[in-house]
């Protein structure tokens, strides 16, 4: 197993490249970057040593240097200071069984009246398309299926109130 590497600058084009206990001075000026370790030595113009390749990815993404040499809990504390304060708590949803019961019996109801070949109220019809939202995103977003249900449940509602044959 390779020791990680930890890359630092020095000046504008070189860096010293920490590996395990060994440390080498890369130059990024030269291309290949040119390394004080032994594989640069001996294959000098070939290709990059792995410092070198180390210098060249710091380069393109210096937070990634920095990222690689943190613990998770420092990674965690640079990508969310607040620790999650800051967000909404995400809570279990819990959907109102008699909001669903009552969506369903909507949605049975509107297909009565199709297979009567009938014209059911409009309110109905509503009822039956929020319940069918709900019933689709009932596992994926139980947020919008409880909503969904909640407004076919409101529109039931609202149809019983409504003087028969209006």
């Amino acid at each position: 197993m390779s020791a990680s590497l930890v890359v630092r600058p020095l000046d504008g084009a070189r860096y010293v490249v920490t590996s395990g206990d060994h440390t080498y001075t890369v130059d990024a000026s030269n291309n290949p970057p040119a390394c004080s370790c032994e594989a640069y030595r001996y294959f000098p113009k070939a290709r990059p040593c792995k410092h070198g390749h180390a210098v060249i990815s710091y380069r393109a993404e210096p937070v990634a240097g920095l990222l690689d040499v943190l613990t998770d809990d420092q990674v965690l504390d640079l990508v969310d200071p607040s620790y999650g304060d800051a967000y909404p708590p995400v809570g279990c949803v819990t959907i109102d069984p008699d909001d669903r019961a009552v969506a369903i019996v909507a949605l049975e109801q509107w297909g009565e009246y199709r297979r009567r070949k009938q014209k059911p109220p409009y309110l109905l019809w509503r009822a039956a398309c929020s319940a069918m939202a709900g019933l689709e995103c009932e596992r994926s977003d139980p947020r919008g299926a409880a909503a969904a249900f909640a407004v076919a449940r409101g529109m039931v509602t609202q149809l019983a109130q409504q003087p028969r044959g209006a």
